[in-house]
């Protein structure tokens, strides 16, 4: 049996993760806005603090369940070109999360057999259903949900800042600075 949880905003650093069967809030994720490093934080259901992710110049760092350690750490990638990054699990498993580069989503391939363990899909307008982002987890990821809603924060926000860069690189000259990257904080649901 798998689950399927969405993203209530498109805005995943201040957005309730639900469970799309029940409607069931299982994540609260917020962002304070400040100047400098912002931190993103996710609390379950009941409002205790699970991660933080501290986006900041240099090294990133998150925070799992009292646990400090820079992102690439934590989710590393595979190789220094690679983006595909490396989440490894309390089971002993790890998983890789594949980007998708032609509608920028993500495979989640569990490592020892190459299996799918959970995609990610985006909003969508359709004519017959519409749908929030969210990811589809296989059951034996179920689990470790709270880490694989991390892992695609992270992912998802690097995806972001390079594509705006890609972008900015394409309308801008190229004596100019760089653009600023956010901070995700995940905070668990209530």
């Amino acid at each position: 049996m798998s689950l399927n949880v969405s993203f209530t905003s498109d805005d995943l650093l201040n957005s309730t993760v639900i469970n799309d069967s029940t409607g069931q809030t299982l994540f609260y994720i917020s962002t304070p806005f400040r100047f400098g490093t912002q931190v993103s934080t996710i609390r379950d259901a009941d409002k205790n603090l699970v991660a933080s992710y501290e986006h900041r110049w240099g090294k990133d760092r998150v925070t799992f369940h009292g646990e400090t350690r820079n992102v690439s750490q934590w989710l590393p990638k595979r190789s220094w070109l690679s983006n595909n990054r490396v989440l490894y699990v309390q089971n002993g498993r790890s998983y890789v999360w594949k980007p998708n580069r032609f509608n920028s989503s993500y495979k989640v391939l569990d490592t020892q057999t190459d299996t799918i363990a959970a995609r990610t899909h985006h909003r969508s307008f359709g004519f017959l259903s519409k749908r929030r982002v969210g990811i589809d987890v296989h059951e034996e990821l179920v689990p470790y949900l709270d880490a694989l809603i991390l892992a695609f924060m992270i992912c998802e926000c690097d995806r972001r800042v390079s594509a705006t860069a890609s972008r900015n690189a394409a309308t801008t000259s190229p004596l100019a600075s760089p653009p600023t990257s956010p901070v995700i904080v995940v905070t668990p649901s209530v």
